[in-house]
C-alpha cells in the first residue's frame, strides 16, 4: 500500500501545472483531511481568471485511505487559457471556516470542433 500511494504521490507532484482539457475534463485535486466525509462535506469555492464564482464547485470526493482524491466538472469556459485556485470551505455550523487558496493552475480549454454541414456529392471530386 505504501509504494501505491507513494507512486501516485509522485505521479500526482509530476502533473504538469499547464494543461490542454477538453470541456468533458474534470479538475482533480487531493484533500487531506482526517476523514473522507469531513474531505466531502466541505463547500468548494473556485476562482477562475481572478474572479471568485458565485456557484460552488460540484464536488465528489473519494479514496480507501488519506489523502483524498476530490473531483469537480470544469465550469463553462471560453477556449482560450485560464487560471484557476480551489478553496474547501468548512459549512458545518453557523460560523463557517475558509481555507486557504490553492496553488494557481493553468489550463488552456480546447475547441469543440463544429459539426460538418452542407455534406453533397460532387462530380469527379475538387
Amino acid at each position: 500500500m505504501r509504494k501505491l500511494f507513494l507512486f501516485g504521490f509522485v505521479l500526482f507532484v509530476t502533473l504538469p501545472a499547464h494543461a490542454q482539457v477538453k470541456p468533458t475534463d474534470n479538475l482533480m485535486w487531493v484533500q487531506d483531511e482526517s476523514s473522507l466525509a469531513i474531505a466531502q462535506g466541505f463547500r468548494y469555492e473556485l476562482e477562475l481568471d481572478n474572479v471568485v464564482l458565485v456557484e460552488p464547485l460540484k464536488v465528489t470526493c473519494s479514496g480507501i485511505v488519506r489523502p483524498w482524491n476530490c473531483q469537480a466538472p470544469i465550469p463553462a469556459v471560453t477556449p482560450t487559457t485560464h487560471t484557476i485556485r480551489i478553496r474547501p470551505i468548512d459549512i458545518t455550523n453557523a460560523d463557517p471556516i475558509v481555507g486557504p487558496w490553492s496553488d494557481i493552475f493553468t489550463f488552456t480549454m480546447r475547441a469543440v470542433p463544429s459539426k460538418p454541414t452542407g455534406i453533397k456529392i460532387i462530380p469527379g471530386g475538387l
